[in-house]
């Protein structure tokens, strides 16, 4: 059997979404002939394990290393030794004998603008491309290793973090192992860091690393037929050929039961599994909710929202302050994350799945896929790009504006009238095609080709 390093930052039991992928890849790989090796971060590292992630990978040879400090988390921790002695200790604090001050008229200090600058370049440089930076030296070293004492012939990497694509470039060069790079997201993500860790400089270096890791993959793969045509273009030089789309999945064995008919209580059921970040919000979905509910659209007792995972915060303001403004506390139920089966039972229990994708012209949220398991109906905010083009294609959802309030009240209407007459929306294509297994089978098939 030939052999395959899969190298994931975030891999089982991490809970991050990303991870998903790469498991899954290494779930089903040995079927096609690859036996797969994982390179990832230590468990000591990951924040709220998903033990039930396990199980998908319970046979595979997984590699764990340590990450180091980067140099702006070492100064920072210099840092806060060094004023620790300073620092009042709050057990001794005696607040009947120590007021609290009025500050307001005591100047605030300002950085200069020569230091905000070299700070911003400081950042900019000591934790490029990302802040996962830290992993690359001990990824390489452990790495190198585990190549030559195996024989494996190839590499797989899985991004982001882009450190995780620098980790692949550098191992292969250091063995000769091809290199084939999954991108989950676009490679280079400027517009979705804070300035503060930007500068020209470090633009310029992410954009000559882009250039050097496509340039040495032998394979190029996006999870989007979009950022496909993008990379082709933006680098014609590079065979055709050599970039490919393998889009995210679901995997069936995670969907064991059909789905009920009706929730237990006969409410309409509107669920959201996730997270609130790069731009989605439920903002504008709860304010058409609350209008509807003050026309008297669609009677409140009879509808029941679910925001699932870090869902607690939406481009900076409290769900619970949204929840407020549109008189829906009651109607919506906020948890944190679950454990994956425990989400794949929401998704079932549900009438209609929102997806929220707006400003992701390349990208598809990899929930999308998994709604498409739960053969459920997709209420999906974001009229244009590669996600509204997915629920298209594919069917089975409705696309509305994510900001078009009207449309978005129409959207929720139709959807609620087909639960009242126990309708469903129709698929225009069988979502089996994107059935982890299948998809694996076409990585397997890019692993075995020989360079264009």
């Amino acid at each position: 059997m030939r052999k395959v390093l899969i190298v994931a930052y975030h891999f089982p039991p991490a809970p991050e979404v990303g991870g998903i992928r790469a498991a899954k890849f290494a779930k089903y790989l040995p079927e096609f002939g690859w036996k797969p090796y994982v390179l990832t971060i230590s468990e000591d590292y990951v924040t709220a394990p998903d033990r039930e992630r396990m199980k998908d990978v319970s046979a595979v040879t997984i590699v764990r290393t340590s990450v180091l400090p980067t140099l702006p988390e070492l100064a920072l921790r210099l840092k806060n030794w060094a004023l620790a002695p300073f620092r009042p200790d709050p057990r001794l604090e005696d607040k009947a004998k120590n007021p609290v001050r009025d500050t307001s008229s005591i100047p605030q200090r300002t950085i200069p603008r020569a230091l905000a600058a070299l700070r911003r370049y400081f950042f900019s440089l000591f934790e490029l491309p990302d802040q996962q930076i830290g992993w690359l030296l001990p990824a390489i070293y452990i790495g190198y290793r585990l190549i030559r004492r195996e024989g494996i012939e190839a590499i797989l990497t899985t991004s982001p973090p882009t450190s995780s694509a620098l980790v692949g470039l550098i191992l292969s060069k250091l063995t000769s192992a091809r290199l084939i790079t999954d991108l989950r997201d676009p490679l280079i993500l400027h517009d979705r860091k804070p300035k503060e860790v930007r500068s020209r400089l470090s633009d310029a270096i992410e954009r000559r690393l882009e250039r050097l890791l496509l340039l040495n993959s032998h394979r190029i793969i996006s999870t989007t037929e979009h950022y496909t045509a993008f990379l082709r273009s933006r680098y014609p030089h590079l065979p055709p050929q050599r970039v490919h789309s393998i889009p995210n999945g679901f995997d069936s064995a995670d969907f064991p039961s059909p789905p009920k008919a009706q929730p237990a209580d006969g409410r309409f059921v509107l669920s959201y599994l996730g997270t609130f970040y790069y731009g989605r919000t439920p903002e504008h979905f709860l304010r058409a909710l609350g209008e509807l509910f003050k026309d008297n659209c669609i009677p409140r007792n009879e509808v029941q929202v679910h925001f699932v995972g870090h869902v607690r915060h939406a481009e900076g303001v409290s769900v619970q302050e949204l929840l407020s403004r549109t008189d829906l506390n009651g109607c919506v139920r906020i948890t944190d994350a679950v454990p994956y089966p425990q989400s794949i039972r929401f998704m079932q229990e549900s009438d209609v799945l929102l997806l929220f994708a707006p400003a992701q012209y390349f990208s598809i949220p990899g929930k999308a896929y998994e709604y498409f398991g739960a053969r459920k109906p997709i209420l999906c905010f974001g009229d244009s790009g590669a996600t509204a083009d997915l629920i298209r294609k594919v069917g089975g959802g409705i696309v509305v504006n994510a900001f078009n309030i009207p449309e978005i009240k129409d959207a929720i209407t139709y959807l609620y009238s087909l639960w009242r007459f126990n309708r469903t929306l129709p698929y225009r294509l069988n979502p089996i095609v994107f059935e982890r297994r299948a998809l694996t089978r076409q990585l397997a098939d890019l692993l075995s080709t020989r360079a264009a």
